[in-house]
């Protein structure tokens, strides 16, 4: 064999009477094929793992958009829950009251006073009157509450006053949120 020849080929030998000939050349494009094949490989999979965040990311905003619907729902009927529960109490209240009078109170009586001052004032408080609500808001949701005004007066407590009253409240987190955001 020439010098050249012993370039392009290599022998590779198996047992004394046998001999594989490698072609050198066609060697080195199976590398450089298999190096290709990898490349793609791996760039296909990052291309998946991007279509299933991508996938999920969807997933996902969907639950959580559901999810805002169904607490500020519950949010709205835990409000009508509570005007339910203030007028029970201010209707029980007055019976209490009534119960707890004596009947021959005499307002210069010393003893029926000390007797009143011992008598509690209410049956029911207000430690707290919000429910937690959630607003999207440029693709970001915000966990917040919101205030129940549980004092509104039933002749005022129109369905337009208290939309009114709540967009306004909306429209005032909303700017709190733009300025905070800043």
């Amino acid at each position: 064999m020439s010098k050249k020849s012993d370039i392009k080929s290599i022998i590779i030998t198996e047992y004394p009477d046998n001999h594989q000939v490698v072609d050198l050349a066609s060697l080195q494009y199976d590398i450089a094929a298999l190096a290709e094949y990898e490349g793609t490989l791996a760039k296909l999979q990052k291309q998946r793992i991007r279509h299933n965040l991508r996938r999920e990311f969807e997933q996902g905003i969907q639950e959580l958009s559901w999810l805002m619907e169904h607490i500020n729902t519950l949010s709205v009927q835990l409000e009508t829950e509570m005007f339910k529960f203030k007028q029970i109490a201010v209707k029980t209240n007055k019976a209490y009251w009534s119960i707890q009078q004596p009947l021959n109170l005499k307002p210069s009586n010393r003893e029926n006073l000390k007797l009143n001052y011992r008598i509690p004032h209410s049956i029911w408080q207000i430690q707290s009157s919000i429910v937690p609500v959630i607003v999207k808001r440029q693709g970001v949701f915000f966990l917040t509450t919101k205030t129940v005004d549980l004092f509104l007066c039933s002749q005022e407590a129109t369905p337009k006053k208290v939309a009114r009253e709540s967009q306004k409240r909306r429209q005032n987190l909303e700017n709190w949120l733009l300025e905070n955001q800043q």
